[in-house]
């Protein structure tokens, strides 16, 4: 069986499903029709959810967080989960079914600017929402996410661009662009991006993680946790201040405490 997704309804008569391959429109001569083929379709779709395939991207969980999804001129406001490439969407956190499902590959991910950025102004006035646009050749009309904040969506777009395959452009860390640069050349050994300093060895402090993490707090905890491991490293071990190798092993490893 193939991964459908269960859209919203377009009119009271009337809803569409989703395949990764064609969108189905069906309409019923009652809404007690319509009803009850939406009742047996989610029922399918949670038998779905038990399958080894959704167990198997159940465990890959890359974001997560309140997104409005948009579609046919309707919205919804969903708990969103993008789980290896799949983003899902549940009516709440609790919910382990989700009523609807992305598949990201092929899928072009966009921003669109929102209307205070076409001005330059350097402190725009709040917007809203700031939108994520999802395309795809299979899906005959687009897909709109509307996220709360800036650095919501910068995270949201990073990792949609990520499991899409659609390219990071200039977006993410120093590392995952030497990365990315590394693949669109076939990982050439001639290359010079094998010898960015972010793939190097080097005895200099980090000054950026590695890695987009989802928020600034997780970014500084993680470079704490780097300048700990750092010292505990480079510390000479001696017995006469070996209580002092164990605090720093205690700094860098809070469970050893």
């Amino acid at each position: 069986m193939e991964l459908a997704e269960l859209l919203e309804q377009m009119s009271a008569l009337t809803f569409e499903v989703a395949t990764p391959k064609r969108t189905f429109y069906l309409t019923g001569e009652t809404t007690e029709i319509v009803d009850g083929w939406l009742r047996v379709l989610h029922s399918v779709m949670r038998k779905f959810s038990s399958t080894p395939l959704f167990a198997q991207v159940k465990d890959k969980e890359f974001m997560k967080g309140w997104l409005t999804k948009v579609k046919h001129g309707s919205s919804k406001k969903c708990w969103s989960v993008l789980h290896g490439q799949y983003l899902c969407f549940y009516k709440s956190e609790d919910d382990t079914v989700p009523f609807s499902m992305t598949h990201m590959i092929d899928v072009i991910v966009e921003e669109m600017e929102s209307p205070d950025s076409e001005y330059g102004a350097v402190d725009p006035v709040p917007y809203r929402h700031y939108t994520l646009v999802m395309k795809s050749r299979e899906q005959p009309s687009d897909t709109y996410l509307l996220i709360d904040s800036r650095e919501e969506k910068d995270s949201w777009l990073f990792h949609l661009k990520v499991v899409s395959g659609s390219g990071i452009d200039d977006m993410g860390t120093e590392f995952e662009k030497s990365i990315f640069q590394l693949i669109a050349q076939d990982c050439d050994p001639e290359s010079e991006t094998w010898n960015s300093y972010v793939l190097t060895h080097t005895k200099d402090a980090m000054t950026e993680t590695r890695t987009t993490l989802p928020t600034k707090e997780l970014e500084v905890e993680a470079l704490k946790l780097f300048k700990s491991i750092h010292l505990f490293t480079t510390v000479q071990t001696q017995e006469a201040a070996i209580d002092y190798h164990v605090s720093l092993a205690q700094n860098a490893m809070p469970d050893l405490s």
